[in-house]
């Protein structure tokens, strides 16, 4: 029914603009018809420079035509050509072109007529999911490793699901359960609906086989419908489909999960036999295994890291020690060299004094001797009294670090009795709590009291 909106004319005898017309006409058809199918020969072909084809549609007995284009981008995916005389079934939207107020239909697919509609029907639709991002492989999920229910969607007569059952039993056992629908015929897509939904009203339902044995396109027809394949790409837990034989593609495969090519296929698909089963878990134990071996071996490198760079007070004071043996031991050395040289010096100045007997030279060697004594004296006095001061300096410092130099001028360490923790504040410790207090000459039990 045409709505027209304006009226340049009093109501009894409106007058519409073209314009107006057209675009009632547009509406109409929009509203009323949308994607349509048409039937028809392909006539008077013609290309244009930008790529889009324009024909005619001719019914193959009556006289009647419709004008037709398909734009570029659309006909770059079809996979044949539009030939005259070829009888092809188009889909597209029914209009009127403004400029010449010619009708016409804007195909968007083709297909040959000997193909059917099913095959069109079927292109549009993939296409339409495709779109929506419902077949894309990032969406599916994997099949459990070990299902423990395993729901199948089939008919109880179909010989598929003897073959399915007969698979099933020789691997894990599991628990099956068989939701029964048509597999094919005008009531199958939704009984195929309803056999999921079923299906899905179990707890515990880890994947779902749906499928069928081979047949026609026709046969196959209902595992083609679009709210079959919403409900599997939407559905509660991963589903396998296996409809017809491996040359078979159905909608239904393009949204699952997985896409068996056959029946018997699915079933060896969808539970592992025990040694594969035993070979993931052995996998699975090795590298747990080396993974806690690399923690347990990089804590045990940071802990040995950590407690090498503990210095106890122990430990400090033995430091020290030997820091002052080493300078006493290094000044013995030296002490000893020194004496050594002068007393090679002695005895070389000796054997010249033999060699020079006149009096004038040896009183001037024992002046020598004596002068040189004498400075060795000091030197040596001076090296003693040195070493003594750093020793005396070196035992002061080492005097004070010691804990128990603190501990003689009359302050104690208070310790809290149920963990040996040190305290450093009245915060540390709770009313009533006891504690030890370490004093110079021993240790002293207390109780704390109201803190201050």
């Amino acid at each position: 029914m045409l709505k027209f909106t304006n009226s340049n004319s009093q109501d009894e005898f409106p007058v519409y603009s073209v314009s107006e017309v057209i675009q009632s006409v547009n509406l109409d058809f929009e509203e009323n018809y949308g994607l349509i199918w048409i039937k028809g020969e392909v006539g008077e072909v013609s290309p244009s420079s930008k790529g889009h084809v324009y024909f005619k549609l001719k019914d193959e007995k009556d006289p009647y035509v419709i004008s037709a284009v398909i734009f570029k981008g659309d006909y770059m995916r079809m996979n044949m050509e539009l030939i005259e005389g070829r009888v092809i079934i188009v889909r597209g939207e029914l209009t009127i072109y403004p400029q010449r107020g010619q009708f016409q239909v804007i195909v968007k697919s083709f297909v040959d007529a000997g193909a059917g509609l099913l095959a069109l029907q079927f292109e549009a639709l993939k296409k339409k999911l495709m779109e929506e991002g419902l077949t894309d492989e990032s969406r599916k999920r994997s099949i459990p490793l070990v299902p423990r229910t395993i729901g199948i969607v089939t008919s109880l007569e179909a010989a598929a699901l003897q073959d399915m059952l007969r698979v099933l039993k020789t691997k894990i056992p599991a628990r099956i359960v068989i939701s029964h629908a048509s597999v094919q015929g005008e009531e199958a897509p939704a009984e195929l609906v309803r056999a999921l939904e079923r299906l899905e009203k179990l707890e515990e339902l880890d994947v779902v086989i749906i499928g069928r044995g081979g047949g026609s396109a026709e046969d196959l027809a209902p595992f083609n419908d679009e709210n079959l394949a919403r409900k599997i790409a939407f559905y509660r837990v991963p589903v396998i489909s296996a409809v017809g034989h491996e040359v078979d593609y159905t909608i239904c495969d393009l949204v699952a999960d997985k896409r068996a090519p056959t029946p018997t296929a699915a079933a060896q698909m969808v539970i592992a036999d025990r040694d594969e089963i035993e070979r993931k878990l052995e996998n699975f134990r090795t590298r747990f295994l080396r993974l806690a071996e690399g923690a347990v071996s990089k804590f045990r490198n940071k802990l040995f890291y950590l407690t090498s760079r503990l210095v106890s007070p122990q430990k400090m004071v033995m430091m020290k020690r030997l820091m002052i043996d080493d300078l006493d031991s290094s000044m013995e050395s030296a002490l000893k060299e020194k004496f050594s040289k002068f007393r090679i010096e002695l005895q070389n100045l000796s054997i010249a004094l033999h060699a020079l007997h006149p009096g004038y030279a040896i009183s001037r060697k024992r002046n020598l001797i004596n002068l040189k004594s004498s400075k060795l004296e000091k030197e040596i006095m001076i090296k003693i009294e040195g070493a003594r001061s750093k020793f005396g300096s070196l035992t002061t410092n080492l005097d004070a670090l010691s804990p128990l130099k603190v501990l003689s001028r009359g302050y104690a360490i208070a310790t809290r009795v149920k963990d040996g923790k040190i305290m450093k504040s009245p915060a540390d410790v709770e009313d009533g709590e006891r504690i030890t207090l370490r004093l110079h000459e021993g240790i002293l039990p207390c109780e704390a009291r109201k803190k201050q």
